[in-house]
Formats: structure tokens, sequence, C-alpha cells
């Protein structure tokens, strides 16, 4: 299977800007590739939520959404699956959430964070998390996801462990500076994986007009069994492309 890791610019709260950032990875590796992967909340920007509800509803999408939907046509034109973050409007609360969508379009399968570092201390009970990690079958690979910090907890990476994916998607969102990630982070993000049987694929991405906010410029990683087999540094950004 041919995957693509994006190391992509967010527009922080423009949702039309990162749709289309979408749909143009689309049609770049439209018959190059098999699945192309975005990091956590991409769709709105990591920072597009104020954590006031009555704003945040209408920040938020429902999966029948027409930004949702037009990302599904232009997978199924394309024959190529894609996985994205955004922060999802689910019977009125808010999960940050990951969707992976099929060549057919289709919706296989919706994650939702399960670790609550995405959200305010502040935020009330409208700002929920998962419950579960969960399989899906894809390509004949059975696949999980975990979003950010859902790694960072021993129980979920037992969780993990127990399920046995071949293939772990793990976007983020997180701002270390360049050198802190190049020179220390992204082996304490690899040590995570050793215990892991699957190939494990990491999506970041830097986000615009945050001017209160330290960012991390990009970054793409393909760990294996604790080892980093490919990456685009931080502070680049671009395409990773992998073969699993």
């Amino acid at each position: 299977m041919k995957c693509v890791l994006t190391s992509a610019v967010c527009n922080n709260g423009i949702i039309d800007a990162n749709k289309s950032q979408i749909i143009n990875a689309i049609l770049e590796f439209k018959d190059k590739a098999d699945l192309i992967l975005f990091g956590e909340a991409y769709l709105q920007g990591f920072y597009s939520l104020s954590f006031n509800f009555e704003d945040d509803v209408k920040v938020a999408l429902p999966l029948d959404s027409s930004h949702i939907k037009k990302i599904q046509e232009q997978a199924k034109q394309c024959n190529i699956a894609v996985s994205f973050g955004f922060f999802e409007l689910f019977e009125n609360s808010i999960y940050s959430s990951q969707i992976f969508i099929d060549k057919n379009g289709e919706i296989l399968n919706i994650y939702r964070r399960i670790s609550s570092s995405w959200k305010e201390k502040y935020a009330d009970e409208h700002y929920k998390e998962g419950k579960n990690f969960e399989l899906f079958n894809f390509m004949d690979l059975k696949v999980a996801t975990c979003l950010c910090g859902d790694l960072w907890f021993d129980e979920n990476l037992y969780s993990i462990k127990k399920l046995n994916p071949d293939l772990i998607l793990w976007p983020v969102y997180v701002d270390f500076s360049k050198k802190c990630w190049n020179d220390i982070e992204k082996y304490m993000y690899a040590i995570r994986t050793k215990t892991l049987e699957g190939k494990i694929l990491l999506s970041n991405y830097s986000i615009l007009e945050i001017s209160d906010k330290p960012y991390l410029k990009g970054g793409a990683t393909y760990f294996y069994k604790g080892k980093i087999l490919e990456e685009i540094e931080a502070g680049k950004e671009g395409f990773l492309k992998v073969e699993i």
C-alpha cells in the first residue's frame, strides 16, 4: 500500500482553505497513492475552538456537512482514500475526531480521541472524548487510529497492542520548536511505539495566523518498533511517500 504523510500548512479557522489543501493533495496523488494522511483537527485548525459552546457549535462539523461530502466526492472520483482530523459535532457535543474516507468515498471509520489534552481545562460537558480504539480493514490490512496524546498513556498502548493492527495512523498537532522536535522529541515519540507490532504513520502540520502561539512547522514520520524509518523533519513542508 502506498501512503502519503502530509506536512502541510493549515489556515487556522479557515475551513475552505484547508479543504482545498486536502482536495489538492487528492488530485496530486491520483493514481500514485492509496492513502493520504493529514494531522489532528486539520480541517478547522487546532486553535479554531474558543471552548465557548455557543461559538464552537458554529465551528464544529457534523459528518454530513457539505465540506466533508465534497472531500468524499473527490476521493471517489480519484479512487484514493484520505484521513484527516476535524472537530466533530455529534449529538450536541464536540469531539476531536479523525475520519477515514475510503476509495469509494465512503466513511470507513470515525475515531474520537480518547485522551483529553486536546481541550482547555475549563471546557464544559459539551466537549467529550471517545471510549475505545477499534480496528477497520483497508486493502487487506487491519488498521487502527489514535490521536496525538493518546499513546502517552500506558493503558492506551496496551489497548492498541491487544488489537494487533498491521497499521496505526497517528495524526498529531504538536508545537515543539524545530530543534526540540528534531533533536529530542521525535525520538521520544519513537520510544512510545517500541512495543507495538504495527507500522505507524504520523502526520503533523503548521498553523498560520496564530500570533500568540508557538508552532512547529510541519513534520511527518514513519515509525516501526521504536525506530524512525523515514521522515520529513520539523521545519519542512511537503509530502512523505512510504510503502507499507
